[in-house]
């Protein structure tokens, strides 16, 4: 049974979903979002976040090794639900298990072959009536 959480007022229900990859990619990708300020849950979904609305592509199938399924370790990354239903629904219009996905962008971040997205703020000072 998932259970959903609100993290703050304007938040997106999350959920836990359970990732199985080789402990070394759990680390490396654990590393490479620290050097990039993050933890790596906010790094995945980020990227996940991408992959679902079209804008990033990940290798095909295979191309990385076997599925780890079955054969690795488990880790739990929440993810809010709107992103996990819009990968979702990508990786079934692929033919492709989401721990495929979630495993393919994780050896793709850790070996410097993904980026996080950049975001510019700019503040505008309103002028006075």
């Amino acid at each position: 049974m998932q259970t959903q959480r609100k993290t703050g007022p304007r938040s997106m229900p999350t959920s836990p979903h359970s990732v199985r990859c080789t402990e070394s990619l759990w680390l490396s990708a654990s590393r490479r979002a620290a050097s990039d300020g993050v933890k790596i849950n906010y790094a995945v979904n980020e990227l996940l976040e991408g992959y679902g609305r079209g804008l990033l592509s990940v290798p095909p199938s295979g191309s990385l090794g076997k599925s780890t399924a079955r054969t690795g370790a488990s880790h739990s990354i929440r993810t809010p639900d709107n992103i996990w239903a819009a990968a979702q629904r990508r990786a079934a219009s692929e033919s492709r298990t989401m721990n495929d996905v979630v495993v393919a962008i994780m050896e793709g971040y850790s070996r410097g072959l993904m980026d996080l997205p950049r975001v510019t703020k700019q503040y505008v000072r309103k002028k006075a009536s």
